[in-house]
């Protein structure tokens, strides 16, 4: 049986009624009642028209549910009824732009930055992509966690049930604030305070662009979403791409790489037809810089200027503080060349199975000393090159921002697959790896669930979704793995073709 990653991207359009899996094993009761929820691209088809790029599909949110009496497990995928998606059944085509297929003229009078707010202004409002939250989801800080929130890279978000998984009221979580009202972008990786704030960056374009940092809380009535600033960057070097941020308990980390966007060619889209994505360009030139904000102050920390060498990264896994050797610690996965990384998630590319055409990155560690002045040049390790530890995820709850061992990702079980088939664990101490595996099968998003009093940082399970090319001769399974010995104790086998996930995590019972 042959199978890549390219052969796993075909549209699912209907949504998949509640399915039993067929269930392997036994896991730890405590995981009883609880639901893995994961949300992705599902539809990159619509009757006349198709998608150019992954992260442009319709969302489809998944939940596999845990019997709260026995060892069952079932499946259920919805898909998402965001606007976007409601306006493309309606008219068999699809409707709007996204990441990386373009669907939207713009008036040729405009000058850049016009069409620049045109687009995102017609994004915050719910028009075209601006709703497809197919990226992560996060619990909602109100009502305990009973509804969760759908995210993609602006501020627009959908709140859902995770039970019946109905999107149920959208939301820009800027709310009214007057000093956030121009941001159009945000990163789909929040992080969450013991409260259930989140904390997020995010963008104001304009002659003069800012980053901002800022804080999102419900209001009192649960209804509506409203966000602090904390801090504002200004963007003098041009505009960079980011979809995460580091933070610990005293800092905000940030990373301004030069995968920028480029004005002349976005003043030229409406006549070349080119998405955001390739509005992107490489400036080889640039370093990449680490913006710090002092969270005592909420301001940034100016008499440093931390330059390295050019990278690009999707993922931040965790930041730390050193305070024997008075540095911070920043661990990432890093890509040469932002640019051609973006370009390897085009469909096309992806379907091709090339490994040549897939861009691979580099889990590293940053050390940024917290003594230095003037321009500093961050010195890096490689903590593993064979892994790329891809969609990393730690023990989040107990260690994020703080000194940490262990991280979850995926990674590539032989040199010569195309993309990241299977699931690893890194040990950033020894950077021993331990790796796991299945024959013509494609591993998501490990995602680490806690044992209850744990006592150690990798004691818990590991829940990843496994996908096949060919569903009939190979099932898709839930994999349920310990995370201290990386050994398989349970998988739960779905009699379906499911489509690929980005983000998710463990709805635990209380």
């Amino acid at each position: 049986m042959t199978s890549s990653f390219g052969s796993i991207l075909k549209t699912v359009s209907e949504n998949i009624a509640p399915t039993k899996a067929v269930v392997t094993g036994e896991w730890p009761t405590w995981l009883r009642g609880g639901r893995l929820l994961r949300v992705g691209p599902a539809m990159f088809d619509v009757g006349r028209s198709s998608l150019r790029h992954w992260f442009d599909g319709l969302a489809m949110i998944h939940s596999f549910e845990f019997a709260d009496d026995s060892d069952n497990v079932t499946y259920t995928g919805r898909l998402l009824e965001s606007n976007v998606y409601k306006e493309s059944i309606a008219a068999d085509s699809l409707i709007g732009d996204g990441f990386g297929s373009r669907a939207i003229t713009s008036d040729p009078c405009q000058t850049t930055f016009g069409r620049f707010f045109s687009y995102f202004s017609q994004v915050v409002r719910g028009a075209h992509f601006g709703d497809n939250t197919n990226v992560n989801i996060v619990p909602s800080s109100d009502e305990k966690g009973a509804k969760w929130l759908a995210l993609t890279e602006i501020p627009s978000v959908w709140k859902f049930d995770p039970e019946s998984l109905d999107a149920e009221k959208r939301f820009n979580v800027v709310g009214s604030n007057p000093e956030l009202k121009r941001m159009v972008k945000m990163t789909a990786h929040p992080h969450t305070a013991s409260d259930g704030s989140m904390y997020n960056v995010g963008v104001i374009p304009g002659r003069n662009s800012f980053y901002v940092i800022f804080k999102t809380n419900v209001t009192e009535s649960g209804e509506k979403y409203a966000s602090d600033l904390i801090c504002s960057l200004p963007a003098d070097d041009g505009l960079s791409y980011y979809h995460s941020f580091g933070i610990t308990d005293r800092y905000f980390i940030f990373v301004e790489s030069p995968l920028k966007l480029s004005l002349p060619k976005l003043a030229l889209w409406r006549f070349h037809r080119q998405s955001l994505a390739d509005c992107m360009s490489w400036v080889d030139d640039k370093p990449s810089r680490f913006r710090i904000v002092d969270r005592e102050t909420n301001k940034e920390v100016v008499d440093v200027t931390y330059e390295a060498e050019p990278f690009f990264a999707f993922h931040h896994a965790n930041a730390f503080e050193d305070d024997a050797n008075r540095r911070l610690v920043v661990d990432m996965v890093c890509y040469p060349n932002g640019k051609s990384t973006v370009n390897s998630l085009f469909l096309d590319e992806l379907k091709r199975g090339n490994r040549d055409d897939v861009a691979m990155g580099s889990f590293r560690r940053f050390f940024l000393p917290l003594d230095a002045t003037g321009v500093t040049k961050v010195k890096s390790e490689v903590l593993s090159d064979v892994h790329p530890v891809e969609l990393p995820r730690i023990n989040y709850k107990s260690h994020n921002g703080r000194p940490y061992r262990f991280v979850y990702g995926l990674g590539r079980s032989s040199p010569s697959v195309a993309f990241v088939d299977s699931v690893v664990k890194l040990n950033t101490k020894t950077k021993e790896t331990h790796v796991f595996a299945e024959k013509g099968a494609f591993a998501s998003e490990p995602v680490f669930v806690p044992a209850p009093d744990s006592k150690t940082e990798d004691d818990g399970v590991i829940l990843s979704v496994f996908l096949s090319g060919n569903p009939d001769e190979k099932k898709p399974f839930l994999l349920i793995l310990d995370a201290a010995s990386f050994k398989e104790i349970a998988r739960a086998e779905v009699a379906c073709r499911m489509p690929t996930t980005l983000h998710g995590d463990f709805l635990s019972v209380k």
